[in-house]
């Protein structure tokens, strides 16, 4: 016996199997072992389908990793941060050719050091950190809101901190960290593309620099259309993944 199968979608594996020994049951009919291989292939590739990005995929040092029993956070110090609304970006502020390379756990505890002993925060301000190498790392947890210098209420912000002064100009890993980073936390708290920013559009403040700020302008306009996919994050998902992120840098506006 053939049949033709017409105009057949996307099922969840669980779905599809059960219609599958249904036809079987009902029909009784003996199939080929390549007809059976096929079918079987299409329930399994159903649940193997890409997920949306999330923001634990794109970090290479976790928090626990770079932290010792001298660089705890110290929550007293911190207020509670509600659900994440906005992403905002900075810089370091620092010239990169006056600072020595280190590995970036060492970065991290240096910055965890100044911001403790020195303004008496209770961790590093930002919660992600994107090094000079493209290497990112989580720094102060998302429940606790950003510190900053500067006169904006952090309250609902994400933060992700580049490391880099106004003369420094991204290379091309910390781009496509950068936004990966952003399409990740984006998918995690459905945040949408409009209420992605720079620390500038908040405050009176020059960082995080002319460059990021215009890479972050053409990163909202090519995604302008991205829809985030909170349910999707770290599930498998039947939904097609986006296009791959716009790199300002190899486009012509």
């Amino acid at each position: 016996m053939m049949t033709k199968v017409r105009n057949l979608q996307p099922l969840k594996a669980s779905k599809f199997t059960g219609l599958l020994l249904t036809f079987i049951k009902k029909y009784n009919e003996p199939m080929s072992k390549k007809v059976l291989f096929s079918l079987f292939t299409i329930a399994f590739l159903s649940t193997t389908q890409a997920h949306g990005l999330c923001i634990n995929e794109t970090v290479d040092v976790k928090r626990n990793s770079w932290r010792s029993k001298k660089h705890q956070a110290i929550t007293g110090r911190m207020k509670r941060n509600s659900k994440p609304n906005k992403i905002t970006i900075h810089y370091t502020g620092t010239d990169l050719s006056k600072i020595k390379r280190r590995p970036i756990k060492d970065t991290l505890r240096g910055l965890y050091n100044y911001s403790v002993n020195s303004k008496n925060w209770g961790d590093i301000p930002y919660h992600y950190y994107i090094d000079r190498n493209g290497t990112s790392a989580e720094t102060r947890d998302p429940k606790y809101q950003a510190d900053t210098n500067t006169n904006y209420n952090p309250n609902g912000h994400i933060t992700i901190v580049v490391q880099g002064g106004p003369s420094d100009k991204l290379n091309n890993k910390q781009k496509q960290k950068l936004f990966k980073m952003i399409q990740g936390l984006q998918n995690k708290y459905n945040i949408q593309t409009s209420d992605v920013g720079v620390h500038k559009n908040h405050a009176s403040t020059q960082c995080p620099g002319d460059h990021i700020a215009g890479l972050i302008e053409e990163y909202k306009r090519k995604n302008a259309s991205y829809r985030p996919r909170p349910g999707d994050c770290g599930k498998k998902a039947q939904a097609p993944v986006v296009e791959p992120i716009a790199d300002p840098s190899t486009t012509s506006t």
